[in-house]
C-alpha cells in the first residue's frame, strides 16, 4: 500500500497539466523531480540501453555539471564509456550545462522549447568540451521512450 501511494504521489507531480503548472510550488516540485529522473534515467540507459552503451562510449573521460539557477545540480562522470551520476555540483567539470532559471529547465525538459532556441537566447549556457555534451544529449533523446 505504501508504495503505490509512493507512485501514485510521484506520478502527480511528473505527469504535469497546464493548470497544474501554474502553482508556483508544484511548478518547482515537477522541474526537480523532472530534473533529476532525466537526467539519472540517461545514467541507467547510458550504461544499460545498447544504443545508451554506444554513445556513452563516445563520451570523452570526464565529468559533465548540469546545473539549474535556483534548482538542482547533476554530475555525470563518463568514464570508459561508464556513466556515474551524483547530485553534487562538480568543482572542476570538463563541460557543463547550466540553465539560468527553473522555467527554462522546466519547458526544454518537458519538450516545450528546444535546447537551440534556449542557448540563442542565453537561457542555456554549454561550456568546456562540446563533444562530451553532444554525447550526452544522444543518450538525453532515449529517456522519454523509457519514461512515457
Amino acid at each position: 500500500n505504501e508504495f503505490i501511494k509512493l507512485t501514485d504521489r510521484l506520478s502527480f507531480y511528473l505527469k504535469p497539466t497546464e493548470e497544474l503548472l501554474k502553482d508556483n510550488k508544484y511548478f518547482t516540485i515537477n522541474t526537480i523531480l523532472t530534473s533529476y529522473t532525466a537526467f539519472f534515467a540517461l545514467g541507467e540507459i547510458g550504461n544499460n540501453d545498447k544504443i545508451g552503451k554506444l554513445n556513452s562510449k563516445r563520451i570523452p573521460n570526464g565529468t559533465i555539471l548540469i546545473s539549474v539557477a535556483n534548482g538542482p545540480s547533476i554530475s555525470i562522470n563518463a568514464s570508459n564509456g561508464h556513466l556515474d551520476m551524483s547530485k553534487e555540483a562538480s568543482k572542476n567539470p570538463r563541460a557543463s550545462m547550466n540553465f539560468t532559471n527553473l522555467e527554462t529547465a522546466n519547458q526544454l525538459l518537458n519538450g516545450k522549447v528546444d535546447s537551440y532556441t534556449c542557448i540563442a537566447t542565453g537561457q542555456l549556457q554549454i561550456k568546456g568540451f562540446i563533444p562530451m555534451i553532444d554525447n550526452m544529449n544522444k543518450i538525453l533523446s532515449q529517456v522519454p521512450a523509457y519514461l512515457s
